[in-house]
């Protein structure tokens, strides 16, 4: 189907003035790129959410860019609501790397595991690989 330009141009001019009317904001924050795949969410699950919940749209850089920035757009009135929710999904998970001899190893684990297990109870999402970054 093709449409007439006036009136393709009328719809821009129309979306536009109710943007300048909502009084739309931006607001860009820096988030390190490793904790982006946690504000993208599965299958772009999260961003929709947020957009969803606040009507602000969080735009995410390239995949490959260096660029530690992501934009929220939306109304100014919850674009406090939206940011810390980007916070909070970006915060929910984090990596740590410690870097030990082999031998300490048998001692972080230790006897028949019961060291490992104490931070395993303690803290059921804590993962530990040994030996991966030799």
């Amino acid at each position: 189907m093709v449409y007439p330009v006036p009136l393709f141009c009328g719809s821009i001019h129309l979306f536009f003035f109710v943007l300048e009317q909502k009084q739309y904001k931006t607001v860009s924050v820096e988030v390190p790129k490793a904790q982006h795949k946690y504000v993208i969410g599965s299958k772009r699950n999260t961003i929709f959410e947020i957009l969803q919940r606040t009507g602000v749209s969080v735009e995410m850089p390239p995949g490959d860019s260096t660029s530690d920035t992501i934009t929220l757009r939306g109304p100014g009135e919850v674009l406090g609501t939206a940011l810390n929710l980007v916070y909070d999904k970006s915060n929910s998970f984090s990596t740590r790397i410690i870097q030990a001899p082999d031998w300490i190893h048998k001692y972080v684990v230790g006897k028949k595991g019961a060291n490992i297990q104490k931070i395993t109870g303690n803290y059921p999402k804590v993962k530990y690989l040994f030996g991966m970054w030799e």
